[in-house]
Parts: structure tokens; sequence; C-alpha cells
């Protein structure tokens, strides 16, 4: 799946600062942590695609289909 393992490597990494900025409640904090970032990240990941998708396929059906023109300078056939 994409964005799967760039979220999930921001949420470790976010769950490890935590764990170790809070050393007594170490456990608790940093899975809650690694919970939340990484499925923040993973949804924010998940949107960017989604919007380019969108942007992408708007371009594409928004301009005109190319045509061949012929090399003895008539106009081209539409198929």
């Amino acid at each position: 799946m994409p964005c799967v393992r760039s979220s999930l490597l921001t949420g470790i990494a976010s769950g490890v600062g935590v764990g170790v900025i809070r050393p007594f409640v170490a456990s608790n904090w940093a899975m809650a942590t690694f919970l939340v970032i990484s499925t923040g990240s993973w949804m924010l990941c998940q949107k960017t695609k989604r919007d380019e998708f969108t942007r992408i396929h708007y371009a594409m059906n928004s301009t005109p289909p190319r045509t061949l023109k012929k090399d003895n300078g008539t106009e081209p056939q539409h198929d």
C-alpha cells in the first residue's frame, strides 16, 4: 500500500522520541504517539496522492486530443 512505509517510520521515530522524553510512562505515551502520528501521516499522504490523481485526471481530460498531420500537407483525418 502506498504511504505505509513512510507513515510507520514517522510514527516509530516520534514514539521513540516521546519514550525518551518521558521515561517513567514511556510505553503508554510512546505507543499512543506512534498510533496517532502513523495514522495521521498515512491519512495526509493518502489525501495528497488522491488530490494529485484528481489534478492529473483533470489536466488529461481538459486538453484537446492531438491529431497527426500528413507529410503531403493535406488536412489530418479524424477517426
